[in-house]
């Protein structure tokens, strides 16, 4: 039911449509039909009507370009234009050579604004760079690792050799760097060693 109601409905708008308000109700089979009829009959009299408004516009500026009074003469009638005087050329060539040298004197400015932009970044960079250590703080370094290698070395023969050859290594670490943290070391290694030798 409720089918058959939209589909009328439907028909009815249809029909308002292609023939206005006051349209007579056409039936079911000529609904569609006299539809799609009415919309080739518009398309088509819009299309006679598009070529006939064409073909006046082409008459018209045709009709136009013959009679209108202004048109454009030809080139070999037109005046020639007036050539500079030679006052006009030599301020022309003043002027030009005014603004080579203001062009010059831009190029320089832009160019020293480049170099220094150049320092700074040079500069910028080398702040950033890691520092090099200073040649005491070097040379402590060298002495601290050259004791704690000998340190080393006698716990080595300490562990695999006698304990006289560890004792003597480390008595050489207290002579040779006395006031390093490795001589720290090999003095309680020292006193180990002692204690368990019986020396003390």
């Amino acid at each position: 039911m409720n089918d058959e109601k939209l589909e009328s409905l439907l028909r009815a708008a249809g029909r308002a449509a292609v023939e206005g308000p006051s349209a007579e109700p056409l039936s079911a089979e000529s609904g569609l039909a006299g539809r799609v009829r009415y919309l080739r009959v518009q398309r088509q009299r819009r299309r006679r009507a598009g070529v006939g408004l064409a073909a006046m516009a082409l008459l018209g500026v045709t009709f136009w370009g013959l009679f209108h009074p202004g048109s454009p003469t030809p080139l070999a009638d037109r005046p020639n234009p007036p050539r500079p005087s030679a006052i006009d050329v030599e301020q022309l060539k003043a002027r030009i050579a005014a603004i080579d040298a203001e062009v010059e004197q831009r190029l320089r400015r832009v160019e020293q604004l480049r170099q220094r932009q150049r320092v700074h970044t040079e500069l910028a960079e080398l702040r950033n760079q890691p520092q090099p250590p200073n040649p005491l703080q070097t040379a402590r370094m060298e002495i601290e690792r050259t004791a704690l290698l000998l340190v080393d070395d006698a716990e080595y023969r300490a562990d695999f050799a006698s304990g006289d050859v560890a004792a003597q290594q480390y008595r050489r670490v207290l002579e040779l760097f006395p006031h390093t943290t490795a001589a720290q070391t090999a003095r309680k290694r020292l006193e180990t060693l002692s204690i368990e030798k019986g020396d003390l």
